[in-house]
């Protein structure tokens, strides 16, 4: 993300989004991504989302686009998609779509 046009998120929203977990962590609020959580990354000029839009290019191994149990389109590193493909890991999000080796994936980089 650094090379590519996503310099500006970087600095405009990875860091308070970061800096507002350890922030979190340490008032007590845990280190998820909580009403707590929301409200200190905006108040450090963040956007209080959880997860951004920007293209991901892995710079160490291939990159590979998996399309999830429920058709989104996920980006994994070559170590991930390794893990997937072994059967060590199976990679699940909140809206019930998952990365298992049943998922049709391609290499994108």
């Amino acid at each position: 993300m650094m090379q590519n046009e996503a310099w500006q998120h970087l600095i405009n929203d990875t860091v308070p989004h970061e800096l507002a977990h350890i922030m979190g962590y340490h008032l007590g609020y845990g280190m998820n991504h909580g009403k707590a959580w929301r409200s200190i990354c905006i108040r450090l000029g963040g956007t209080g989302k959880r997860c951004h839009n920007e293209s991901v290019t892995y710079a160490k191994g291939a990159t590979f686009e998996y399309t999830t149990s429920t058709g989104r389109k996920v980006i994994l590193s070559q170590i991930r998609h390794n893990r997937v493909q072994i059967g060590e890991s199976v990679y699940r999000w909140r809206d019930g779509s998952k990365i298992d080796r049943a998922c049709s994936f391609k290499k994108v980089a």
